[in-house]
């Protein structure tokens, strides 16, 4: 029993003790909870009815990075006090200040960012418009040239004068021959002899005569580039329709009573190519000028051919959507090949008819005489009269 009673005191003893740091380290974990870190609701009311005359705190407070900024700097100065850190505390207007500095110089840098990079964007649209013959040309001119001269034998120089326009086929600037048929020739001759830049240049100038020869030579003093020559020719000698004007052309033709489908169907290829330059080569060109020529087709027809030829590209089209394609216009053409005498009939009976500009009507002198016309008396003449 007495054994029992000691082995209480000490157990109760025991308990004593050990109760003691629970109940210190509650207390500070009380301490701790009471310390608060983060401002109220009415702390930040308050601070911001004090900072009205301070606008550094004002816009920093406005600020949703500025106001987690101050919230920290709040909980940094709490803690000292408390003593749970050592430091120094940090000023709310210095930080604000600091804030704004910075802000002030991130602007700044973004507003010379925006600056340099509108300045960039412009110069690169003005370097393409300069360079538009690079981007989509009419006719492209040659890309690959010799890094060595090649007309080094007389056999090569004899080829070469077959191959490039000679005589009465050299450009003068008319019609006879076409630019695009004399760039053409030029173009074959280089990628069957593949001569060098300054040899290509001299076969401009022994192609050309008159003011194009000139206008060639005194490019070519100036350096211009191969392809900047052929913008400049092309922008001066070629009278080839111009993709906007085909565009329109095309929404409005309609095929005349007096022509046939066959030069119908000739004059829409030559539009709807026209058109498709808006496009760089390549497979959107191609289904550009497609559809836009099969949907031209269709609305050129008088209603009947019209509506049976729609029915027809209907059908190609629902056949070439299975395989992800688009029907060719030379596919419709010989898919409607067996109704081409009933669409000529339909055309002489329905086609447009275009007015001719009117003509000023004769008229007899004799009898309706201009008004205000004089007109004097040969009745009494003898040589030497005066009148």
């Amino acid at each position: 029993m007495p054994f029992s009673t000691k082995s209480s005191r000490n157990s109760s003893k025991h308990t004593s003790m050990e109760s003691i740091p629970d109940n210190l380290s509650q207390d500070n974990q009380t301490q701790e909870e009471d310390v608060k870190i983060y401002l109220t609701v009415t702390e930040m009311q308050e601070l911001f009815n004090k900072s009205t005359g301070n606008d550094n705190i004002s816009e920093t407070l406005k600020n949703p990075l500025g106001k987690f900024m101050i919230q920290m700097q709040n909980s940094h100065n709490k803690l000292i006090e408390a003593g749970k850190v050592d430091g120094e505390k940090i000023s709310i207007a210095d930080l604000s200040k600091a804030f704004q500095e910075n802000l002030s110089i991130t602007n700044e840098n973004l507003k010379t960012a925006m600056e340099k990079s509108a300045a960039t964007v412009k110069d690169d649209l003005y370097k393409r418009d300069l360079l538009y013959h690079t981007h989509n040309p009419l006719i492209k001119c040659p890309d690959k040239f010799s890094p060595h001269p090649t007309l080094t034998s007389i056999s090569r120089q004899i080829e070469s004068n077959k191959l490039f326009p000679q005589g009465r086929q050299k450009f003068s600037g008319g019609s006879n021959p076409p630019i695009t048929e004399w760039i053409y020739s030029m173009n074959a001759g280089q990628i069957k002899l593949n001569l060098s830049e300054e040899e290509f240049k001299d076969k401009l100038l022994q192609a050309t005569t008159g003011e194009v020869h000139s206008l060639i030579r005194s490019l070519i003093q100036e350096e211009d580039s191969i392809g900047g020559i052929y913008h400049k020719l092309l922008t001066m000698y070629d009278f080839t329709i111009k993709p906007e004007k085909a565009k329109t052309e095309l929404l409005n033709y309609k095929i005349p009573r007096s022509s046939n489908l066959h030069k119908g169907q000739c004059r829409i290829i030559e539009l709807s190519s026209a058109a498709a330059r808006i496009f760089p080569e390549g497979n959107m060109r191609k289904q550009f000028s497609n559809i836009e020529a099969c949907t031209a087709l269709i609305r050129a027809l008088p209603h009947a051919s019209s509506t049976l030829v729609n029915n027809a590209y209907s059908k190609m089209l629902t056949v070439t959507a299975e395989n992800g394609t688009t029907p060719l216009f030379t596919d419709l053409i010989s898919f409607i090949n067996p109704y081409h005498e009933s669409i000529n009939d339909d055309i002489r009976r329905n086609g447009k008819v275009y007015l001719l500009p009117s003509v000023r009507p004769y008229r007899n002198f004799r009898d309706t005489p201009y008004p205000n016309e004089q007109f004097y008396n040969f009745t009494n003449y003898k040589p030497g009269n005066k009148f």
